[in-house]
């Protein structure tokens, strides 16, 4: 996929996911006739940050993440390859960033360049399938028992490439949640769950319904229930993410 890109820069990813470890390789490519120079990746966090010149490492509420080392220039034309590591340790809301700046020449002045760029590496990267018998009442005992322990509920307007419910389906699963069709009693709605393998909790459940608007076919109220609220808000910014 394409992580972002202006005139003189593009990031592209590659993303492996496995149990409570994630691999992404970053395609730093230099679209430019000149060197890109002051070049540098900051892996932020919350409030702390490391800058990346040398390999960089990040403990944050319960993500831990490695960059490998960047060049300090990139030249023209040229791409490099960077890996960028994370493991899930627990809970965990909000996604780490990365600060870019690098200098470039062009038209006879130099221009300073300085992003932040959103990584789309929540909780939901992590997430396994939650074993279900097909059976409505198992599931939703689960739901109700998770409700108590954190729910999170949000409305959202599907944008054009989400058509009725079934769009809606595909969309969580592009999140990695498996979806239940026939588990819920209303036919316009749409259950989902899976298992987030934290390493200190490797059996966090998360669950997701996704109930019609029965005024207009756009809207949908989106309910996220978790065994925690970090949880259950780090899937339903996903879920959102991908309706919307």
């Amino acid at each position: 996929g394409l992580l972002c890109e202006d005139p003189f820069l593009q990031i592209g990813v590659k993303s492996q996911w496995q149990a409570n470890q994630g691999r992404v390789m970053l395609y730093l490519g230099n679209k430019h006739g000149a060197e890109l120079t002051e070049f540098s990746l900051e892996l932020m966090s919350g409030l702390n940050a490391d800058t990346a010149s040398g390999a960089a490492s990040l403990d944050g509420p319960g993500l831990q993440t490695r960059l490998a080392p960047v060049p300090s220039s990139l030249g023209a034309k040229k791409q490099v390859q960077v890996l960028l590591e994370l493991a899930a340790t627990s809970a965990f809301e909000t996604p780490p960033t990365l600060l870019l700046r690098y200098a470039v020449k062009d038209t006879g002045s130099v221009h300073s360049q300085n992003v932040t760029l959103a990584l789309p590496f929540g909780c939901h990267k992590f997430l396994t399938p939650w074993q279900s018998d097909g059976q409505p009442g198992a599931f939703f005992a689960k739901w109700r028992e998770l409700t108590q322990k954190a729910q999170k509920v949000e409305v959202a307007r599907a944008n054009g490439s989400v058509a009725g419910i079934l769009g809606v389906a595909d969309a969580l699963s592009s999140v990695r949640l498996t979806t239940h069709p026939g588990l819920d009693p209303n036919p316009k709605n749409v259950v989902a769950s899976g298992i987030v393998p934290y390493a200190q909790a490797p059996g966090t459940t998360v669950m997701v319904r996704v109930e019609s608007d029965a005024n207009d076919a756009a809207v949908f109220r989106v309910t996220v229930a978790a065994d925690d609220a970090a949880t259950a808000a780090g899937v339903l910014r996903a879920v959102v993410s991908v309706i919307e």
